[in-house]
């Protein structure tokens, strides 16, 4: 995956890490999955310079994602709509974007690894859409403080 230098703080609601998504495999069968922790494990993963958001880290930008999650077992494909904001020194929201995914995957009950690879997909989206964001364009860092109103 190739980085574009941008340093990020990502903010997720805790929402997605308390209310597991379901998903069903054919109307008698329904699974969990957290959102939350797929996104972290994903982000993780890739090497990006992701940090979660915190009042110790000072990052280019800092980012409020929305993920909204949908598997369709009939077309079997697996949707994510991410709505983005992005903030910059001041607390300005200099953007709002969405950022959308899909791809073809017959999930079963042991699906993480498959939701993990589609989350990377969408994360290599993500920071294509930031990298409109030149980092000469940012003058001082963004500190994570600002996570507290997001709550």
């Amino acid at each position: 995956m190739k980085l574009y230098g941008l340093e990020v703080q990502y903010f997720i609601s805790p929402f997605f890490y308390h209310n597991p998504q379901t998903y069903s495999l054919n109307g008698l069968q329904y699974y969990n999955f957290n959102t939350g922790k797929l996104i972290d494990s994903a982000i993780y993963k890739s090497g990006l310079k992701y940090f979660k958001c915190s009042a110790s880290h000072n990052t280019d930008v800092l980012i409020y994602i929305y993920p909204k999650t949908f598997y369709n077992p009939l077309m079997t494909t697996l949707y994510t709509d991410l709505n983005v904001r992005v903030y910059i020194n001041n607390g300005q929201n200099i953007n709002n974007f969405l950022v959308q995914h899909q791809n073809n995957v017959y999930l079963n009950e042991y699906s993480e690894n498959q939701f993990e690879e589609h989350y990377l997909g969408l994360l290599t989206k993500l920071d294509k859409e930031l990298i409109l964001f030149n980092k000469n364009n940012i003058t001082t860092k963004i500190n994570g403080s600002l996570c507290n109103l997001f709550l």
